[in-house]
This record gives C-alpha cells, sequence and structure tokens, in this order.
C-alpha cells in the first residue's frame, strides 16, 4: 500500500506541467487600449516560455474606416493594408498604431503582432491591449489571442525518470 502511494505521488509530481496548456482571449480595439488593457488573469512566472498566436486574417479598425484604410491584423496598421498610419509612443515605448501587445504586471509593454513566441523576463499577470491613443471612441473589430503555456524541456526528462521509477517500484512489488 505504502508503494502504490509513493508511485501515484511520483507520477503526479512528474507529469505535473508536462502537456502545454491554451487559452484563448478576444482583445477588442474599442475596449482595450493602454487606458484599459484586458487583464487576462494568467499569471506568468519569469523563465516561462509563451506563445501568443493570432490569426493573420483577424482585423481591427481604428477610427472611422472608410475604404479599409484603417484595418489591419495584430501586426499593425500600415502595409501591405493601405496607409501607413505610423507609431504610436506612449510610456517609453512605441509601435505601430494598431499592434496587439502585451504587458506583464506594471513591466514594459512588448510586440506580441500575430507570432510571439519567448521566454518572459519577469513575473505578473499577463494583459493584451490595442496600441492606439489613451481614450479610442471608434474603433472596432477585435482579434482572438491564442496563449499557450509551453512546458520547460526538463518536464519530459521528469516524466521519464518518474515512469522508470514507478516500473521499478512495480517490478520488485510482483516479484
Amino acid at each position: 500500500m505504502k508503494r502504490a502511494v509513493i508511485s501515484a505521488l511520483l507520477v503526479l509530481l512528474c507529469t505535473t506541467g508536462l502537456a502545454s496548456a491554451s487559452w484563448t482571449f478576444d482583445v477588442y480595439a474599442l475596449n482595450h487600449t493602454t487606458a484599459t488593457p484586458l487583464d487576462t488573469g494568467l499569471s506568468l512566472n519569469a523563465g516561462q516560455r509563451w506563445v501568443i498566436t493570432v490569426d493573420p486574417l483577424d482585423m481591427w479598425r481604428a477610427g472611422n474606416d472608410v475604404g479599409g484604410v484603417r484595418e489591419g491584423n495584430a501586426d499593425g496598421l500600415g502595409n501591405p493594408y493601405g496607409h501607413d498610419f505610423g507609431f504610436y509612443n506612449y510610456a517609453g515605448s512605441s509601435f505601430r498604431y494598431g499592434t496587439l501587445v502585451g504587458q506583464i504586471g506594471t513591466g514594459t509593454y512588448f510586440e506580441v503582432g500575430t507570432a510571439f513566441d519567448e521566454v518572459v523576463s519577469q513575473s505578473g499577470n499577463l494583459k493584451l491591449l490595442y496600441w492606439d491613443a489613451l481614450t479610442p471612441v471608434d474603433n472596432s473589430g477585435y482579434v482572438t489571442a491564442t496563449v499557450t503555456l509551453i512546458p520547460a524541456p526538463g518536464a519530459l526528462l521528469m516524466a521519464s525518470l518518474g515512469t522508470a521509477i514507478v516500473g521499478s517500484l512495480r517490478r520488485r512489488q510482483t516479484v
């Protein structure tokens, strides 16, 4: 009985964090800007690898979109979508208008765009936002961001080691 409990605990410890986990969030151009970013509620820890993807065909708009010139995807407004609206500077950061931007806790802003894949360097809740002025009144549309936690490379090694230990304990028990 004691070995069964130890075996179960080893399997639990060694496989925790093995599989990646994903969440999806709709980030709205009107509601989620620098003044009111979307707090995803996901707590990121320094050293974890996160991947954030957005379908490049997901579009959102800045202002009164006459003829589609202010439409863009999470990479921002600009070529090849018609006109280049330049960059918006805020709190020491500068990105193309309409870019999907992230922030961890109260840290610096970083570009997410349609594809982000990095090991984060600080801990805190992940916020996502449409890079635009503080109080937009006429933006529209949204993009859907998929946020995925990628397990550390050592997780597979730990799971293999745990399986080997459990197998060894079971062999001893049946002999």
